[in-house]
């Protein structure tokens, strides 16, 4: 048995399926890999822009927020570069911004009372900022 264990650890080392490992009985159970803290921001960045891309527009909604997000946004230090939203949350990409810069923009976005949650996402020389309607998460 012991050699057909090894055999077994040996070929799940090999195969290009992912990480494994095998129990005392023989089960194969499966690792969970750990990704690194670029690898799952970028996940969350693709969920959310997935789910903004799958959302119908509502017209009414997303102009009245696109036109309030840039306002909350811009000022000395910062600069909306894309203001994108549907029907349940908005997307704005803004320059990379100081951190008092930073501070202030959330907390203007905090302030509305139209708004649900807000995530602050540095992504390079820019920064990405979601915003779910009221009564509306996040993926």
């Amino acid at each position: 048995m012991q050699t057909s264990l090894r055999a077994r650890l040996a070929a799940q080392a090999a195969a290009p399926t992912g990480p494994a490992t095998v129990s005392g009985d023989g089960e194969e159970q499966p690792l969970e890999a750990k990704l690194s803290p670029e690898e799952d921001r970028r996940e969350r960045i693709e969920a959310l822009d997935a789910k903004l891309a799958a959302e119908v527009q509502d017209r009414e909604w997303s102009g009245v927020m696109e036109s309030a997000l840039r306002t909350a946004v811009e000022g000395p230090g910062a600069r909306a570069l894309e203001t994108r939203c549907r029907s349940t949350m908005c997307r704005v990409e803004i320059e990379r911004a100081a951190p008092d810069v930073r501070e202030q923009i959330v907390e203007n976005l905090l302030a509305r009372r139209d708004r649900g949650a807000v995530k602050f996402m540095p992504k390079g020389e820019r920064s990405l900022i979601y915003l779910a309607r009221a009564g509306y998460g996040f993926p």
